[in-house]
Formats: C-alpha cells, structure tokens, sequence
C-alpha cells in the first residue's frame, strides 16, 4: 500500500471522519479521523510542524459476521 497523496495545504480533502495515515510536516506518521489533522498549513503554529504534508485513506477493516 504506497499510494501516498501530496499535500500542499487546504481543506480537509476527505469526510472528517474518514480514517486516514497522514505525515505530519515535523511530527511524523499518525492514523485518525481526518477531522483531527491540520491540513490548512498554518506555518504561525509551531512552524507548521503538525501539518499534514501527504495522507492516504485507510480501508475499512473486513467485517466478518458469524
């Protein structure tokens, strides 16, 4: 899985609640909901170390009923 998406800054590219691996600018990687990442670039705060620089979505677990 290496279908890894730049990013230079904006909205939020995806659902808030759309689970996704992000590399933060200075931060390094973190899996979450969308909504709880920086994607804006806001390089005032802190340098923009917590900004997402490239993201993938996570897929949905298999759900397997029995």
């Amino acid at each position: 899985m290496d279908d890894w998406t730049l990013w230079i800054g904006g909205a939020c590219p995806v659902a808030p609640a759309t689970l996704v691996e992000v590399q933060l600018r200075y931060a390094g990687h973190h899996t979450g909901p969308a909504g709880s990442f920086c994607w804006s670039h806001d390089l005032y705060n802190a340098y923009g170390a917590e900004n997402v620089v490239r993201y993938r979505t996570v897929p949905a677990p298999d759900v397997v009923e029995g």
